[in-house]
């Protein structure tokens, strides 16, 4: 509890601020015991207007102080939100009703708080079951399953896409993409993938289904399963299906070298990349080789009939132009044009990828059976 001190009486010819002596508040810890020259304990009413008083005539610090011990031993005598205006004196002799060093009001309680906020409505999150899928080769179709969680009163939608990784649209499965609509009281759709069963070895191949933003209504997708993979074990053998008995009953050593040697060709030439490099270099390869035998006839030609010294009687018509320069001009260019040209196709089959693409294949079956 506190006492309150009477306000000393301002002497005459002493300003305010000098005569004046804040207001002492005391605290008493032990309620039984009474100050004698305290003055009767007023109601909190009065009290919290005589602190009003003492605080509209002390300065910020003393005010400040007094307030934090007030709010902490008497809170009933705060009750509103304090607000502080500090004045610096432009003139001393203004009067002291206008101008203060420092005001602190103590306002009444007054509710400003807006009404509470209504919460937002949480949408229903969507999300495959699983973030993995695994189906076999020969499987016609794989099943994958979007979920719809926290609530299925709304009626949600939301669209759908197939997307390739070490899987090929078109040759290991039949692109898909859609919109999935969920009526009030659904909680999972499905989403069925047709596959294509070949005979070509490749390990376990895999692509994605992904649910979209585009279209999607009255729901969130999920941060951590928006995007199911889907992993399809390969049945095949390598390198073709042809020795696929002896290879799963352990008995290798029956194969020919030479004839599994031919089927590891045709897997090879059964990727398009490789197949149409490997035809340009068949090719170009034949090219060279008809333009080396075209080659040997124009040497003997030109040793013949070029270079050899002239003698009268020469027929004319052996020279492939007018005469022996114009034709030794003729023989170089045919020369030296086509070998500009071998050599820009040997710097193309680099972009051909013909071994690159093999190795690659080899390997990425090997770790993806593996």
């Amino acid at each position: 509890m506190f006492s309150w001190g009477k306000k000393p009486q301002a002497q005459a010819g002493s300003s305010d601020d000098a005569a004046y002596k804040p207001l002492i508040v005391t605290e008493i810890t032990d309620t039984s015991v009474e100050d004698s020259t305290a003055s009767p304990r007023p109601s909190s009413a009065d009290q919290a207007q005589l602190v009003k008083q003492w605080l509209l005539s002390c300065n910020i610090q003393e005010g400040t102080e007094v307030l934090e011990a007030i709010a902490l031993q008497r809170p009933e005598l705060v009750r509103g939100p304090v607000v502080m205006e500090v004045a610096r004196r432009e003139d001393r002799n203004a009067e002291q009703t206008q101008k203060g060093d420092t005001v602190i009001e103590i306002q009444p309680s007054v509710s400003s708080a807006a009404p509470p906020r209504q919460e937002a409505r949480l949408l229903p999150m969507l999300q495959f079951s699983t973030s993995k899928y695994y189906c076999k080769e020969d499987e016609p179709t794989v099943e994958v399953q979007v979920l719809r969680l926290n609530g299925s009163d709304l009626r949600s939608q939301v669209s759908y896409s197939t997307a390739d990784k070490t899987a090929v649209k078109g040759v290991n499965y039949v692109e898909a993409s859609g919109l999935l609509i969920f009526e009030p009281g659904e909680r999972s759709k499905s989403i069925r993938i047709e596959l294509i069963d070949d005979s070509a070895w490749g390990g376990v191949l895999e692509f994605s289904v992904n649910l979209e933003e585009k279209d999607l209504s009255n729901a969130v997708l999920s941060e951590h399963i928006s995007s199911a993979r889907i992993q399809r074990i390969d049945d095949d053998t390598f390198p073709t299906n042809r020795f696929k008995e002896q290879i799963l009953s352990r008995k290798v050593d029956e194969i020919n070298s030479v004839s599994l040697f031919i089927e590891y060709f045709k897997l090879c030439l059964s990727d398009p990349v490789i197949r149409s490099g490997t035809i340009k270099t068949i090719i170009i390869g034949q090219v060279k080789n008809v333009f080396a035998l075209l080659g040997l006839f124009a040497n003997i030609y030109l040793v013949d009939h070029v270079l050899a010294s002239t003698k009268p009687g020469d027929d004319p018509d052996n020279y492939l132009l007018v005469n022996k320069q114009w034709s030794l001009v003729a023989y170089i260019f045919s020369s030296l044009v086509p070998l500009a040209l071998f050599h820009a196709a040997d710097y193309s089959k680099f972009s051909w990828r013909v071994g690159g693409k093999a190795r690659t294949s080899l390997s990425s079956g090997l770790v993806n059976s593996f």
